[in-house]
């Protein structure tokens, strides 16, 4: 997986082995030389040394830009907007094994950064963010029937399994009306949603080290070249509902009383489970990865929606999967709460998630202010 906008998504994203870059549109050098890109260069050296004339010193400049100005944003191309929003969300992005924890565990960490005019450098304190343990052998070996046993879906999932194998923005789209002339705001919001979700899921995949079905049975047979990384939490799961929040809270947010319904969110939040689950008919995933990676993306759509939209705090929560039944799939509807608009506990047979309580975001970042805005309006 790679960093990549679902701007491009219509067409697919990159994959989950490989993602493609900002595929599916023209890049600035095609839009200015064309496709005879050497032709038209040396075209433009000798269409220069024709016209140009004797130098003249400019008898006025431009205005100078004002620093770190939001307005400057929309100069700026689309792939260094990317990053700039990407550097305002992961450098507040902390990580750390768990210490005194017999059981082990992994987190994740909001840093609240204070300024201190008196002080050159910034007051940084870790706020808890998520924390994961990894399930036992035994659970592991419990959900194995549940693996084998989905793949009798296989002939019907097909056809999506592949299509979803690069992203979910497509199948999002087919939920809430998004185009790229219509929700170009939007989609740029979910490139950012969907790059920290894999900036996170990837260190804690690296850290949980879980093993993938294939490589505790051979019947299982996945029908997708299984994924070279580590298996919980799952990285489709977090990526769908990461994304499928962000989505909720959007139109949530709008004024357009069309989206109160509560529909869109239960469709969104179906959608990101149909593509959780697929990866279990694939044979990749089991379900307790995909529990792992609701939990995980709906924490981080959350924490992403009130970093953007300049909210004071926001609410860490944590995955137990030693406690997490053998026998259990995985059902969505007991990770979010649509008519309170929350994300709850599972109704399960044993405790394996918890609110952590509520924490304070720190500083509000204008970047990320600008960039919902900019979205929301595409709903008004």
């Amino acid at each position: 997986m790679s960093n990549i906008s679902p701007q491009a998504s219509q067409g697919g994203h990159g994959g989950h082995g490989g993602h493609g870059g900002h595929g599916g549109h023209g890049t600035e050098d095609d839009v200015f030389f064309g496709t005879d890109a050497p032709l038209v260069a040396d075209a433009l050296i000798n269409n220069r040394d024709g016209i140009v004339g004797n130098f003249r010193r400019p008898e006025a400049v431009p205005q100078e830009l004002d620093l770190d100005d939001v307005a400057n944003m929309t100069r700026w191309a689309q792939e260094r907007r990317e990053q700039v929003v990407d550097f305002e969300l992961h450098s507040r992005i902390g990580f750390s094994q768990g210490m005194g924890d017999p059981a082990g565990s992994m987190n994740v960490w909001h840093l609240e950064v204070a300024h201190d005019p008196d002080d050159a450098v910034p007051n940084v304190r870790y706020r808890p963010l998520v924390r994961m343990v990894r399930p036992t052998e035994k659970v592991f070996l419990g959900q194995l029937q549940l693996v084998a046993n989905y793949a009798d879906l296989r002939a019907d999932r097909v056809t999506e399994i592949l299509a979803q194998r690069d992203g979910p923005t497509a199948f999002l789209a087919s939920v809430a009306y998004m185009a790229p002339n219509r929700a170009r705001w939007t989609l740029e919001l979910l490139g950012a949603v969907f790059r920290l979700a894999q900036f996170v899921e990837f260190r804690m995949k690296h850290a949980l080290a879980c093993r993938r079905p294939m490589e505790y049975s051979p019947q299982i047979q996945p029908m997708i070249l299984t994924p070279e990384h580590g298996s919980l939490p799952s990285g489709h799961s977090t990526e769908s509902f990461a994304m499928a929040i962000v989505l909720v809270q959007l139109l949530r947010a709008s004024p357009n009383p069309v989206y109160e319904q509560d529909i869109y969110a239960v469709q969104l939040l179906r959608q990101a489970a149909r593509v959780a689950v697929n990866r279990q008919v694939a044979g990749v995933h089991f379900p307790v990865d995909s529990a792992a990676g609701a939990l995980l993306g709906l924490t981080l759509g959350e924490y992403f929606c009130r970093r953007f939209s300049g909210e004071a705090d926001f609410y860490a929560w944590s995955f137990d999967g030693e406690a997490y039944p053998e026998d259990a799939d995985f059902n969505w509807a007991g990770w979010y709460d649509v008519q309170r608009q929350r994300q709850i506990a599972p109704d399960a047979r044993s405790p394996c998630a918890a609110e952590l309580g509520r924490h304070k975001l720190g500083a509000v970042s204008p970047i990320l202010t600008w960039l919902w805005e900019k979205a929301l309006a595409e709903w008004s």
